[in-house]
């Protein structure tokens, strides 16, 4: 497993200077095309009725519209190019876009494979892209996985299940995610409920969460969470990761957070204090911290390992990406400060 994952990350690294077929100026920054290039497109339409749409995706961009008719309809496009005409040749012939109907499920997956690896030219410069641009009505439901691109929603009804590897995630606000994976990227939504979420090597900007939630975040920088009014729990377990929890100023809440060689930063002035009994030898790395804020009808359990909590709006220098934490070296980490 480690090897596959480590020879996708090698090809990305070689093909990350992928072409686009958008004019965005953000996207024409960011590829060039070579001298030799072959590109295709492929299109498909199915009325919407009870399908279920599954996208497989690497190397490109995955975007779904919010449709105006009662209707799926998926375009691919997809190019390979080179400063070799034979290379371009050869990684055009490697990409595989295996769709099928079964039933009422549809599935589009990309494959990026190669007959003939050992006879690619070693100092060719090459690009690819494949790009997904899916028109369908909001309730459809929906399972995506893209690596090395974008996954982009607009709000959204229906059930998804989203996976993103080195990559991003531009959403709005999404009522039934059923999986929510994000590791080597950033993922920016407008609100989630009832969500089972893990953010890896990344980090998240989300405006509202709500409902029953569990989050797992490691090694994440710079992350926000607003928790919205009508949030029922949340179970967070982080490590080595800066995490900033914005509770909507109405929220009646229970926190309990238990820290290990962690801090708590508590600018929302909930009353944050520490329970348990300082050590009186060693550098009392364990600690456990609880407050509460109107009812405490919420209930907020939190776990962190090496890392920063963050309640309310943060002051200057609260959100910086201390990647060290200095784990043993500096005691003073595992504190609480208004």
């Amino acid at each position: 497993m480690k090897k596959v994952t480590l020879a996708l990350f090698s090809i990305a690294l070689l093909l990350w200077a992928h072409p686009s077929f958008s004019q965005d100026d953000e996207k024409e920054s960011r590829y060039k095309r070579f001298k030799y290039f072959k590109e295709n497109k492929l299109s498909k339409s199915y009325p919407s009725g009870s399908y279920q749409l599954s996208i497989e995706n690497s190397f490109g961009d995955v975007k779904f519209i919010a449709g105006t008719t009662n209707e799926i309809k998926v375009d691919v496009q997809w190019e390979a190019s080179s400063d070799n005409e034979e290379q371009a040749n050869k990684n055009f012939e490697a990409i595989k876009i295996d769709n099928k109907q079964e039933g009422n499920k549809i599935s589009f997956v990309t494959s990026v494979k190669s007959k003939d690896d050992k006879n690619n030219c070693k100092n060719c410069k090459t690009s690819l892209r494949i790009d997904y641009v899916v028109q369908l009505p909001v309730t459809v439901p929906v399972t995506v996985e893209n690596s090395f691109g974008k996954i982009v929603l607009p709000d959204y009804k229906g059930t998804l299940s989203i996976t993103s590897k080195f990559g991003e995630v531009n959403a709005g606000n999404l009522q039934d995610v059923k999986k929510f994976d994000v590791e080597f990227g950033e993922a920016e939504v407008g609100s989630l409920s009832n969500v089972s979420a893990s953010v890896k090597f990344g980090s998240i900007s989300l405006k509202s969460l709500s409902g029953k939630n569990k989050l797992n975040m490691e090694f994440c920088g710079k992350s926000q969470i607003g928790l919205a009014s009508n949030m029922e729990s949340l179970e967070l377990k982080e490590s080595y990761s800066v995490v900033n929890l914005r509770p909507a100023s109405n929220l009646s809440a229970s926190y309990s957070i238990s820290t290990n060689f962690g801090s708590v930063k508590d600018r929302a002035n909930i009353g944050i204090t520490r329970i348990d009994k300082p050590e009186k030898y060693g550098p009392d790395a364990q600690q456990k911290h609880a407050g509460k804020t109107g009812s405490g009808n919420a209930q907020i359990n939190i776990k962190s390992d090496f890392g920063t909590i963050i309640l309310g709006e943060p002051q200057a220098g609260d959100l910086d990406d201390k990647k060290s934490k200095n784990k043993n070296k500096n005691k003073n980490k595992n504190r609480v400060t208004t």
